[in-house]
Order: C-alpha cells, then structure tokens, then sequence
C-alpha cells in the first residue's frame, strides 16, 4: 500500500474512533484516567480554503498521553483539589489534495510535540448533575445557574458537578515536516511545482520550517456572571516564545532570502507569541433535570474568537479567528474563518485569509 494511502486510512479509522468514543461521552469521561490517550488540542477533518492555495481537505489529528510520575504529588490535605498532570502531546495537521493540485497526495503542515506539565484547580459547585438513590433531592441546576456538560459529570452521568481552572507550563517543538532547506533544492521544487501545477509558488509548501519554544497556558474559571443553566462563556491565555536556537530543533529555521516572498519576511515571533481566545457555549434544548438533551437533532452550539500576536513588535501583526458549532444529528459541525498569519507554517509570515467546514472532535 502506497504510504500516503496509509496515512490517510490510519486518520480516517482515528476520526472514526473518536466519533464513536464521543457519542459516549455523558458515560465516560475524556479526561478520566482510565483513558490512557486521551484529546489535547482539537481534533478536526473538514474542508479548507485559503486564499493563496487551492482548496483541500484538512485534517488534524491532537492526542496527549499522561506519564504518571507525578500521581502522588501533592496529596496534602490543603492540595486535595488540586491535580499535578506530565503528560507528552503530539499534534499534527495534513493537507489532501484530490482534485486540481498534485501532493502526492498529501502535505504535512503541521507537526508539535511536547512535553507538559499541568497543575489543575478542580473545585465542586456543591450541585449534584441528578438525584441519586438513597440522596436527597438535588438542587435543580437551572435554579442553581449551572451550566452542565458531559465532563461536569466525573466518570459517572451522577455527581457532582465540578468547574475547572488550570495552568500549563511546555517545551514543545513546532515544524512542518519538510525538507527543502537550501537555494538549491528550492529551485528544484520551483521547476517540479511549474511542471506538475504551473504554479511556482507551490514550491513554498516544501521549505522546511521549525522552531522550539517555552510556553504557558492558563484556563480560569468562569465566573458567576459568566454562566448560567443554558450558556456558559469560558477564556483562555497562551504564551509562546520562539527561541532562536532549542534542544530538539536546533537553529530556529525561518524565512531565507532566496525565497519567492523573501521581501515579506518576518521572524516567527514576530507574528505569532501572545493569544487569547474566549468561548461561548449553549445548549439548544435542556430535560427537566437541567442537562442537554440526549438524541436531540439540534443539539449545543458554540462561538469562537481568537486573537494572536508576535511577542516581538507586539501588537504590529495581528491574527483573528472566528469559529462557530453546532451539533446536527449528533455530529459536531464547525465552520471558521481567519484572517492574519501562520495559517501554514511554510508561508508563516504571509498575512492572508482563509475559511473552512468540519466536524471538531473531543473539545466541542
């Protein structure tokens, strides 16, 4: 079997899988540590559109793997909510072209490892998700203004019901996987691209990029006012810095000038370094219990908004990203757009725009 071939095979059963592991998600919890791979960015399959490329379908693939050093840190009574997490995640984005370019079929975008470690506030409510045998009555969650999701839940559908706060510290590698590296070889990749697209530009997507960086990521809880029993608007702070030269990469491989677009060039901290991003999510349709609808062809929706810039010249390049959800017949519709940078890595500081349609997996 050609290798492409079983790429795209392995993604399509791992996107199964997970569609199949997420329709159980009121049973079982994501993060529940019987799971031994367990999501980490989203994982997502659609259809993309960029302005500078021809359309193609996406795929990203995000997983992460707990290692359990860590298990027994801070057993203390006073640290009984907290929850000390070193786990190892991989993300990685593919690009199919089935109809009107030739990629053999298909184009690594995106690859990131890295090493994690995650300190996790969990705090109860003092509201149960339902009344169990045995228990009084709980509190209804509509009177309480509790917004509830499969995860509130633990590893059980009844209990109670926990928010969560969280801080992130990483060293993660971040590349496109390509090879083209020298004056040479570009021009090589220009001619293939002419003669098998007739566009030179092409060739862009072959140069080889990758950084490594140090990275935060912090989660609070959503406040009082933030939520109630139908919707519930949650925030997140990310910070990267790009370091010039890292253990795994090496020297930080930029924009060179003997590129197509070396005239645009700009470093990766520059356009890239320092996020926020705020989500609101609803339900459609609730039970008397005050939990979603189970089965209904409507199901929750969600609206995303990011914005991203470099931590060097901050505030000079900007990125904003829109997305909205919303779950059809169970299955978890998403579309965005985005207009900025680093949509793809070989063409990082190109300012551009693009949209897309998919079906987001594990973090809907």
């Amino acid at each position: 079997m050609h290798p492409a071939i079983r790429v795209l095979a392995l993604a399509l059963a791992a996107m199964f899988a997970a569609l199949v592991q997420s329709a159980e998600a009121p049973r079982e919890n994501f993060e529940s540590d019987r799971f031994w791979l367990q999501p980490y960015e989203p994982t997502r399959a659609g259809v993309t559109s960029d302005n500078d490329d021809r359309t193609f379908l996406d795929v990203t693939l995000s997983v992460k793997m707990p290692l359990k050093v860590l298990d027994y840190m801070f057993e203390m009574p006073e640290f009984q909510q907290r929850k000390s997490e070193l786990f190892i995640a991989f993300t990685g984005r593919f690009s199919f072209y089935w109809f009107g370019r030739e990629s053999s079929p298909i184009i690594g975008k995106r690859f990131n490892p890295k090493l994690a470690w995650r300190l996790t506030d969990r705090r109860e409510t003092g509201f149960d998700s339902c009344a169990r045998a045995g228990d009084a009555p709980a509190v209804p969650p509509q009177a309480a203004g509790v917004f509830i999701e499969a995860r509130d839940y633990g590893s059980l559908p009844c209990g109670p019901i926990v928010r969560e706060s969280y801080v992130e510290l990483s060293y993660a590698h971040e590349s496109n996987g390509q090879t083209v590296a020298s004056e040479a070889e570009y021009r090589v990749a220009q001619e293939a691209a002419l003669l098998k697209d007739g566009r030179i530009e092409y060739a862009d997507d072959y140069i080889s990029r990758g950084w490594d960086y140090l990275g935060l990521t912090y989660k609070p809880r959503p406040c009082e006012a933030c939520e109630n029993s139908r919707r519930r608007l949650s925030y997140y702070a990310n910070l990267r810095y790009f370091l010039d030269r890292g253990v795994l990469q090496g020297r930080a491989e930029e924009w060179n000038d003997w590129e197509l677009f070396a005239a645009r060039g700009k470093k990766r901290s520059e356009v890239n370094g320092i996020a926020v991003m705020a989500k609101l999510q609803g339900h459609t349709c609730m039970n008397d219990q005050g939990r979603p609808c189970a089965g209904a062809k409507v199901g929750d929706w969600k609206l995303v908004a990011g914005y991203e810039t470099g931590h060097e010249k901050i505030f000079r390049h900007h990125t904003l990203r829109l997305e909205a959800g919303l779950q059809v017949l169970q299955l978890p519709l998403s579309v965005w757009w985005q207009h900025g940078y680093a949509n793809d890595l070989a063409r990082y500081y190109l300012k551009g725009h693009s949209y897309g349609i998919g079906f987001d997996i594990g973090s809907f």
